[in-house]
């Protein structure tokens, strides 16, 4: 982490959303991922049965619900019965796959999206990811996805190794055969499941872990925080956050790093004359404090 500068990151807003109109404002406190569609994103949070419109400039967000029910207000009975989703998939077609992290057996629930070719919402499809993650809980320890996009013909989902086997991971799996199994069963055979440990640096002396990630003109970017700690479920201290991409065959390499914030999405922004706009959402790890947007502008690589 020595000699990386600390690049200027702007903050655009507080997160906070309704449900409807005229209901109160509450702070989107957990932010996890990030899609970018025209005249804003869409966000999820961990500990959230909605999808969240945000809207560029000022305007508060607006829940769209994914899940039935509601959650409990109090933040320790509501970490315990949360979804957890962790990312938000672009699948390119208009379609999102709101993902879990799978940390937990009740962490495994997330849902297929569908937008207009405006953006806009249109519908949501609870989708039952157990399946899935008892397939990958074998092959991973410690599971707990926290990032997710696509790469041509595969979906590359990131491990977060916050846990004390401290294993990040690439993980790679055949396209086709996961949205087969999206409309029924994944098939350990078909997934063709590839999974690569990826050695992230320390930064004051606290191990770096991946918590998102996007693909775009060829080159797979990925955001990682530095949380003190070593379990999957407790949150600990925060020492910052970074971007950076992953080299096909190499070590990732960071660009940018964000002192004192947990970023938890990245969506990709305007790419011109070799420089490229990204934006990231952090999680405040408080129910009162609302999540942070940023943005930075980095050199394409």
């Amino acid at each position: 982490m020595k000699g990386l500068p600390a690049t200027r990151w702007e903050l655009l807003k507080l997160l906070r959303w309704r449900t409807s109109a005229g209901a109160p404002l509450r702070p989107l406190s957990a932010g996890s991922g990030l899609a970018r569609v025209p005249g804003g994103f869409w966000g999820v949070a961990d500990d959230l049965n909605h999808l969240v419109w945000i809207p560029d400039g000022k305007g508060a967000g607006r829940g769209h619900r994914i899940f039935p029910g509601e959650l409990p207000q109090d933040a320790v009975r509501r970490k315990r019965v949360k979804k957890d989703l962790e990312s938000l998939i672009d699948l390119g077609d208009g379609r999102l796959v709101a993902f879990p992290s799978g940390s937990k057996d009740r962490r495994c629930r997330g849902a297929l999206v569908r937008l207009s070719p405006s953006g806009e919402w249109k519908s949501a499809r609870e989708i039952n990811f157990r399946p899935l993650m008892n397939i990958l809980d074998d092959m991973i320890p410690e599971l707990n996805i926290e990032g997710g996009f696509v790469r041509r013909r595969h979906l590359i989902l990131l491990q977060r190794g916050n846990g004390k086997a401290r294993f990040n991971a690439i993980v790679k799996i055949r396209l086709a055969a996961f949205m087969k199994g999206l409309k029924g069963v994944w098939r350990r055979s078909s997934l063709h499941i590839n999974i690569a440990q990826a050695p992230l640096p320390r930064w004051d002396h606290v191990p770096l872990s991946f918590s998102d990630g996007f693909f775009l003109d060829g080159v797979a970017y990925f955001a990682a925080t530095a949380e003190a700690g070593n379990s999957t479920y407790a949150d600990g201290k925060i020492i910052g956050s970074v971007v950076g991409i992953l080299p096909k065959g190499r070590k990732p390499v960071i660009l940018s790093r964000l002192a004192g914030e947990k970023i938890e999405g990245i969506a990709p922004g305007k790419l011109a004359n070799g420089r490229l706009e990204i934006f990231a959402v952090t999680d405040a790890d408080d129910p009162k404090k609302p999540s942070r947007l940023f943005r930075t502008t980095l050199s394409a690589r």
